[in-house]
């Protein structure tokens, strides 16, 4: 049976990846190299590790984002195009004419749009903040 090379991704056996990116590792610094490993410009498959053997070890082709990174070619993500933001929208006026209300502002995962299996914009397409208006007519405090 073949062994794991010493750089294994930071992944542990059900695939998932770990917080520290260490898993099946000895030392803490064994996988720094692969941590920050960084987005290549064509698909080309990084030659320092074995993408048959993390595949079936490790399930690497379902993890796409370290997929993407190290073995985009064996796992068939070429053509995959993860999604971006839009610039956000001005925010909306007040949606009170007195006293507490809300302004919003919106975004779309559209710059580009998620292709042929592509994540999906992390975070949220809509962000709100209190307004602050006059009190409403009827509802001034009385002096006594």
């Amino acid at each position: 049976m073949q062994k794991l090379p010493n750089r294994t991704m930071g992944m542990s056996m059900a695939g998932s990846q770990t917080q520290y990116c260490y898993e099946c590792c000895s030392t803490e610094n064994c996988n720094r190299n692969l941590c920050d490993h960084t987005h290549q410009s064509s698909c080309v498959d990084d030659e320092s590790f074995d993408c048959a053997l993390l595949n079936s070890m490790l399930s690497l082709c379902k993890n796409i984002v370290k997929a993407k990174r190290i073995c985009p070619k064996y796992c068939d993500l070429c053509h995959v195009v993860d999604g971006n933001w839009s610039p956000w929208t001005s925010w909306s006026g007040c949606d009170v004419t007195c006293e507490n209300g809300t302004r919003s502002r919106a975004r779309t995962c559209t710059n580009p749009a998620p292709q042929y299996g592509g994540l999906n914009c992390s975070g949220d397409s809509t962000e709100f903040k209190l307004c602050r208006k006059q009190l409403c007519p009827g509802k001034r405090k009385k002096h006594n």
